[in-house]
């Protein structure tokens, strides 16, 4: 379904509410940007949108497939396709949650197809409604903007999976019976977050590449996205989430697991071998013979 559909010029929202799908289309010309946001649209839906906009049958169908990594293609000269992972922690199922949006951005648009948990962008839109400047800097300030959104939704993931490791050491180095079951799945979940995550390095870097001559505006919404995503507290940078999440504690609690069976068995070994030597020390050459 069609969630918001607007027109920005110069640094503003032209309209208070949304404007339909033909006269979107039709501002185009005008200048500006329109940014249309889509949720779980049906497939007649996006048929509507590509024959509106003129996207790529190919581009549409591949926004219509979830997919496991993050990516970035170029469709048409002026038009990508750039798919970003969402995620979100389930802290009572200990897994997590991912979710799907995918952007059609060109100079004169940006389309929004977001899939499953976590993809809600209000807030990306409302952040850069506040900016002007940034608005005024094209629809790469929309990208941006996304960027941020998902980027700040991984924090609470990370926190997530930090709260159910440190809670699985604690119960490994007590002393108490391993939840090796925990631990192998925790390990899938982190695994899967950090496959999701981390080709978001090599998105934003291939966006920027692309973006390179056309625009003294994409450079101007790349250096926010720079300030904002090494701001202090703001966003998990996929090289940090990796850091944090593939930490050496699944693979620690999972070997301290291993170790204490082994040290148990050949504890049991030389104890059982002790007791040998000591039955033939007390019974002495009678007990032998």
């Amino acid at each position: 379904m069609i969630v918001d559909c607007a027109h920005y010029q110069d640094g503003r929202r032209r309209d208070d509410g949304p404007v339909s799908l033909p006269e979107a289309a039709s501002r185009r010309g005008q200048g500006g940007f329109v940014w249309l946001g889509l949720f779980e649209p049906t497939e007649e839906e996006l048929a509507q949108v590509r024959d509106t906009f003129g996207l790529h049958e190919l581009a549409v169908e591949d926004a219509q497939t979830f997919h496991m990594r993050p990516k970035v293609e170029t469709y048409d000269e002026d038009v990508r396709l750039v798919i970003l992972r969402t995620a979100r922690y389930d802290d009572a199922a200990e897994e997590v949650d991912f979710g799907e949006i995918s952007v059609f951005l060109a100079p004169t648009f940006v389309i929004t197809v977001r899939q499953g948990a976590a993809s809600e962008l209000r807030g990306a839109r409302q952040r850069l409604e506040q900016r002007p400047e940034l608005l005024a800097a094209g629809s790469p300030a929309a990208l941006w903007a996304i960027l941020d959104v998902v980027v700040d939704g991984y924090a609470p993931v990370v926190a997530g999976l930090e709260r159910d490791i440190d809670q699985i050491e604690a119960t490994v180095f007590s002393g108490a019976v391993a939840p090796t079951e925990r631990i192998y799945s925790l390990r899938r979940e982190a695994t899967d977050f950090y496959r999701a995550v981390h080709p978001l390095l090599g998105v934003t870097a291939a966006v920027e590449r692309t973006s390179g001559g056309r625009a003294e505006q994409d450079q101007r919404a790349a250096e926010h996205h720079h300030r904002a995503a090494h701001h202090p507290g703001h966003g998990v940078p996929a090289a940090h989430v990796r850091h944090r999440v593939l930490r050496p504690e699944l693979r620690v609690a999972d070997r301290a697991h291993h170790h204490r069976r082994r040290l148990r068995r050949l504890w049991h070994r030389r104890a059982g071998g002790a007791a040998g030597a000591a039955v033939l020390v007390v019974a002495g050459p009678r007990a032998a013979g």
